[in-house]
């Protein structure tokens, strides 16, 4: 994953990091999704 926006305290941010996520669709209720994400050995950089 590569940071290429950000808004707020994280304008500017850079960086690169490895990037793992999930997702899980809920057959039984409409509408309803659920996720995760996880940044191990996150970095980044802030201006």
């Amino acid at each position: 994953m590569t940071w290429v926006w950000g808004k707020g305290g994280f304008k500017s941010i850079t960086g690169t990091t490895p990037f793992v996520a999930s997702i899980f669709i809920e057959g039984q209720k409409e509408g309803e999704i659920y996720g995760s994400a996880h940044w191990p050995n996150l970095t980044y950089s802030l201006p």
